[in-house]
């Protein structure tokens, strides 16, 4: 899934009111690589239509619109600067056991999904933190990652633990909620 930009052109003619007739046909709305076409309706002098493009990135764009007119009204056209934003991102994190014994940290398998409403997997890196102590850090594929900590790495008692995802070129950052591991 995709974000969609949707763009209005509003088109009116100098007389506007009942029984004057209103502009027809479509208008040819583009990015410069994608396109579509918004087919008019209205009444009294002014007409409206929309079409959406799926823009697949975030990042400054030009958008423009054309109507070529029609038997009542010239032709027209107008182009826009708009900015699509990152899209929000949420993560997760998953503890493979809840409580284990000093010395098995390896074993201990922490689990990072990443994933956003607005489609695409986010990449980049992901880290398992204690507080700003960085535990350990994975790249991650399809919006999933896997890490442990070191040998050791833990000591003996509780560590409240949570995944940090820093953004990507189109995906803000976002922090999981905390999961607590006991170490014995």
């Amino acid at each position: 899934k995709r974000r969609r930009l949707q763009v209005f052109r509003h088109l009116t003619g100098s007389f506007t009111g009942s029984g004057v007739a209103a502009p027809s046909g479509s208008v040819h709305v583009s990015d410069g690589t994608r396109s579509c076409l918004a087919a008019l309706s209205g009444a009294n002098g002014a007409a409206t239509g929309s079409c959406q493009i799926a823009e697949p990135n975030a990042g400054s764009l030009t958008v423009s619109a054309s109507f070529v007119g029609d038997s009542n009204f010239l032709s027209s056209s107008h182009s826009t600067s708009l900015t699509v934003g990152k899209a929000k991102s949420s993560t997760t994190l998953a503890l493979s056991k809840a409580s284990i014994t000093f010395g098995t940290q390896k074993a201990e398998v922490f689990t990072i999904k990443t994933t956003t409403t607005a489609g695409g997997a986010p990449f980049g890196t992901v880290g398992i933190y204690q507080g700003t102590t960085k535990v350990c850090s994975a790249t991650l594929f399809l919006g999933k990652a896997h890490c442990s900590p070191k040998a050791g790495q833990l000591k003996r008692g509780s560590h409240v633990l949570y995944a940090y995802f820093s953004g990507d070129k189109n995906h803000l950052s976002s922090a999981s909620k905390t999961a607590t591991l006991k170490i014995t």
